[in-house]
């Protein structure tokens, strides 16, 4: 789980980010903290699941500078979507592995301890005991 701590608390800088970007191009009337989707602050959230229109991004009439709300929008999908997915990936791929290596090393030394467990008990081969 600790993988997942780690991605969660970047995607929350990331989202922090994000929101006050989108909150410094709104108009000042538009500044509210709405959690419908209307307020600038929660662009990158609904934006994370689909939910957002371009429109409330690009048009005129809820930015400052449409063109800016449009580039912002797009480096947010690329982080958030391509490049933070990819390092949760292989954030998780790295701990399977270092799990895998010691799961190993745990089968070989029970594997030891069974074998030396059965010599202590029976001194001589099953046929003969």
């Amino acid at each position: 789980f600790r993988d997942i701590y780690i991605f969660i608390a970047i995607l929350a800088v990331v989202e922090v980010g994000f929101s006050c970007a989108f909150g410094g191009i709104a108009y000042p009337r538009r500044m509210e903290w709405h959690a419908d989707g209307k307020s600038p602050f929660m662009v990158p959230i609904w934006d994370l699941f689909d939910l957002q229109e371009v429109s409330d991004v690009s048009d005129g009439a809820n930015s400052l500078a449409p063109f800016i709300g449009m580039v912002l929008l797009a480096i947010y999908l690329f982080i958030s979507q391509i490049l933070l997915i990819n390092l949760l990936i292989a954030m998780m791929n790295t701990s399977y592995a270092e799990a895998n290596k010691k799961s190993e090393e745990e089968w070989a030394a029970s594997r030891a301890s069974s074998i030396r467990e059965l010599r202590m008990l029976l001194p001589v081969p099953p046929p003969l005991s």
